[in-house]
């Protein structure tokens, strides 16, 4: 797929170099840390640059947490796909552009970022669905709010800038004549 050329052309470290030659001292040594209780290799992080990193970092946690992506709203309703037209408000192309995109450092500081908040991902993971079943906006806020850590370029291109783009589109959608149903995660919300 063109995700997974993305993650190969723009996510991956060629030659020898390393994601250990770029990282801190203190971030390798909670990388291996965090590989050691995950029971995760930690020679497969080598070739993965920061944003890679982070994120893996982040579906390892989510699993480890008893979230599965197959379970997914969003999943669902592609599964529905054979009866529905489905369209995406953006690519997972698209979304892997704006890690990709984002300068070293602001990838170094998502990984940094990514695994301090290991531990925490199974409680957030509770409050943050408790606050969306319970339609509770103003917590699912101030809970983003309070979970932001990003570096602020990256929140901006992340976070800022796709709620812009998304409302666009919604908007479009609501102009239109058709019913439609706009599935989006909760940051967003």
């Amino acid at each position: 797929s063109k995700a997974v050329k993305l993650v190969q052309e723009f996510g991956l470290y060629s030659g020898d170099d390393t994601l250990s030659n770029h990282v801190s001292k203190e971030t390798a040594a909670t990388l291996n840390v965090f590989c050691e209780k995950a029971g995760f290799p930690k020679a497969a992080f080598e070739k993965l640059k920061p944003w890679v990193a982070a994120v893996t970092v982040m579906a390892i946690s989510l699993k480890a947490a008893g979230e599965d992506p197959a379970l997914g709203i969003d999943q669902h309703f592609l599964d529905e796909a054979k009866t529905q037209r489905i369209e995406e408000l953006e690519s997972a192309e698209y979304q892997l552009a704006l890690f990709s995109g984002a300068s070293e450092q602001d990838q170094l500081e998502l990984l940094t970022v990514s695994l301090s908040q290991v531990d925490k991902t199974q409680e957030f993971i509770q409050k943050m669905q408790a606050a969306y079943l319970s339609g509770d906006a103003g917590k699912l806020l101030a809970m983003v709010n309070e979970q932001d850590t990003l570096p602020k370029a990256l929140k901006k291109k992340l976070i800022d800038d796709r709620n812009l783009a998304m409302a666009d589109k919604v908007e479009g959608y609501l102009k239109g004549s058709e019913q439609v149903f706009v599935v989006v995660g909760a940051a967003h919300v």
